[in-house]
């Protein structure tokens, strides 16, 4: 049910506040602080290469 009223009230701000329990946010803030800090650390990937230009088809 709470899901179903965080949906409902998601462009509520204040709302949502009252029918989601301060544990749910908690956990989703901490869950979107990781992942940040693991999308910051990952280093840029290389650009892809053709297939003509990969080192092990020569």
């Amino acid at each position: 049910m709470r899901n179903a009223a965080a949906r409902v009230f998601q462009r509520n701000p204040e709302v949502l506040r009252e029918v989601t329990s301060s544990y749910e946010r908690r956990r989703r803030a901490a869950a979107r602080r990781a992942k940040a800090a693991r999308d910051a650390a990952k280093p840029e990937s290389a650009p892809a290469k053709g297939p003509g230009e990969s080192p092990l088809l020569g």
